[in-house]
């Protein structure tokens, strides 16, 4: 029922270029496909209860992605940086750096940079030992399974690389050999993303 409520939402003028559902405390947050960058969050019922700017978004048909926990929302605007905000929609912090995709857990915001995986902790200082992003050039997304690991998009590199949280690569994941998949099959993964089986979807 709520998928059902949620499609008829959105073409009913819903409008978001991303979408976001936290699971913990029902909320969706979407991130509008336009030159501000507005934020909407929904309830659990897909009623609009707060929307807000977030600024320009560069470019504004990018990789910009929004997520949320039971504190903030997160919000990658290309190359105009990364922006935390509060549900009210007031800005708590944020980073000039480019940002092209976020994952979260209790204590870190991992950050796919576009030159390379940041590590920045939840007031957005870079917490890795240099200060400098970790040496995953062009990473398009980041993921952070249950069980610590990241798996980051290198789309230039066609694979999903798997790391520990000190960015020692722990796995690599090319295209699957399959008689399914065409021999001019290009591959330039965007995201990843692992089930509680093990099972990675790309």
């Amino acid at each position: 029922n709520q998928e059902k409520k949620f499609i008829n939402q959105e073409t009913d003028n819903f409008q978001g270029k991303y979408i976001h559902y936290n699971a913990n405390n029902g909320k969706v947050v979407t991130l509008n496909n336009t030159e501000k960058g507005i934020v909407t969050i929904y309830d659990a019922s897909m009623n609009a209860e707060t929307s807000f700017e977030v600024g320009a978004l560069n470019p504004v048909n990018g990789k910009n992605v929004c997520i949320s926990d039971n504190e903030y929302i997160y919000v990658c605007k290309g190359q105009n940086g990364f922006v935390i905000y509060d549900y009210n929609g007031n800005k708590v912090g944020g980073s000039k750096k480019s940002a092209n995709g976020v994952d979260v857990d209790d204590k870190y915001i991992y950050l796919a940079a576009g030159d390379g995986l940041a590590v920045l902790d939840k007031n957005a200082t870079y917490v890795d030992k240099d200060g400098n992003t970790y040496n995953y050039k062009n990473a398009m997304s980041v993921y952070v399974h249950t069980d610590g690991t990241l798996f980051i998009s290198d789309s230039d590199n066609a694979r999903v690389l798997r790391a520990d949280i000190d960015g020692n690569l722990i796995d690599t994941y090319k295209v699957p050999v399959s008689p399914l998949i065409p021999k001019d099959f290009v591959f330039k993964p965007l995201k990843s993303v692992m089930d509680s089986h093990g099972y990675l979807y790309v």
